[in-house]
Parts: C-alpha cells; sequence; structure tokens
C-alpha cells in the first residue's frame, strides 16, 4: 500500500528552526544581549549554497566556478574572470533558479522572525556572493552582523565553515568597527535538536 508523503516544512517553519540553530550555535543569550544591546545596528547575514541557473551554458559552467573559486580565495591572477562574472550576473528567475528564490524568500521569513534586517548571498555560482552580502549590511550602516548558513553540514565542511569563515575575516581586515559573529561554527547539536523535534512532530501525526 502506498502511502501519501507529507510535506511538513514550511518557509515559516525552516526559519524558526535556522533561528534555533543559531541559538544553539551561539548559546542563545548572547545573540539575544546582542541585538537587545544595539537592535538598529544589527543585521544577520543568511548565506546559502549556491545554484547555477540551469540556462547557463554547460560547456562555460567548470571554468566559471573554478575563476569563482579563485576570487573567492582573493588571488592575484584570475583566469576566466570573465566567465565568473558572466555567471554572477546571469539574470536569474523562478523558473530558471529556484533555488535562489527559495534563499530570499527564506531570508524574508527569517527577517519577519528576528525582527533584524537580512540580507543573504551565496557561497557559489550566483551573485550576491558572500562578501557582497556583508558588504551590503555595511553599506546599510550596520555594525553588529551576525552571519548563519542555511547549510546544515558538520564542521569542517569546506562550504559551510571555511569558506564563509574565509570572506568573514578578509572583510573584518579592512573593517575593524564592524563585529561579526558566526553561528554556524557547531551545529552538530542545535542541528540534532531540531532534526529530533521535526521527527518528534511528525510521528505525532
Amino acid at each position: 500500500m502506498n502511502h501519501p508523503i507529507k510535506a511538513m516544512l514550511t518557509l515559516p517553519l525552516l526559519a524558526t528552526l535556522v533561528l534555533s540553530v543559531v541559538y544553539a550555535a551561539t548559546a542563545g543569550a548572547n545573540i539575544e544581549r546582542t541585538i537587545a544591546t544595539s537592535p538598529s545596528q544589527t543585521a544577520i547575514v543568511l548565506i546559502g549554497r549556491g545554484e547555477p541557473p540551469h540556462d547557463f551554458p554547460k560547456k562555460e559552467l567548470h571554468q566559471a566556478r573554478h575563476a569563482l573559486n579563485q576570487m573567492a580565495s582573493h588571488a592575484h591572477e584570475i583566469k576566466n574572470k570573465n566567465l565568473a562574472l558572466k555567471l554572477l550576473n546571469w539574470p536569474v528567475t523562478r523558473e530558471n533558479n529556484p533555488y535562489y528564490f527559495g534563499v530570499k524568500d527564506f531570508a524574508t521569513e527569517l527577517e519577519l522572525e528576528t525582527n533584524c534586517p537580512v540580507f543573504f548571498g551565496f557561497n557559489e555560482f550566483c551573485s550576491p556572493t558572500t562578501t557582497h552580502a556583508i558588504q551590503s549590511a555595511i553599506d546599510a550602516g550596520l555594525t553588529n552582523l551576525v552571519v548563519i548558513s542555511t547549510m546544515m553540514t558538520p564542521p569542517n565542511d569546506n562550504h559551510a565553515e571555511h569558506n564563509i569563515l574565509s570572506a568573514m575575516k578578509h572583510a573584518q581586515t579592512s573593517l575593524p568597527n564592524v563585529e561579526m559573529t558566526y553561528a554556524w561554527s557547531s551545529p552538530a547539536r542545535g542541528g540534532a535538536i531540531l532534526l529530533r523535534d521535526q521527527v518528534k512532530k511528525a510521528l505525532k501525526k
């Protein structure tokens, strides 16, 4: 007998779950204190993994991705930089890049849940990049940034930890007056808790 699959994860719920990981990863009270102390200067920077637009030329994708990685590592010489910029500036729609708009919608829900401005970016494949998202928050006059990733992965993950931290550290060198907190530095317990709660909810239905 086939049973229908129930979809339980809505965008508001996803935003709440990520917020619970923010609290778990940063001892909760610290984030609450940060927001309460300087609410007008606090922002959340939400980083998704990123997906290339479906209609971007496949034969150019590998070279474009390699060039993007070089740009992210701040290499002096970047081969095929024009392809990287072409990929970053490729027009996106809900049809050719639903992931992009999923993260964008996610950011909107997270902003409602936290009452803080949320700037979203991507680790690779599309714009805004992590660096651009951080800079957008700073350009808006916000000096207390909480950075979090949508990627619920274990420590030492190259995307969720190394790449995002690298972008944060690079930005921090020229912005000593901006405070940044990475709320995803140790997501194992927070991730386990939110998954446990989801399993419990599913079993009750």
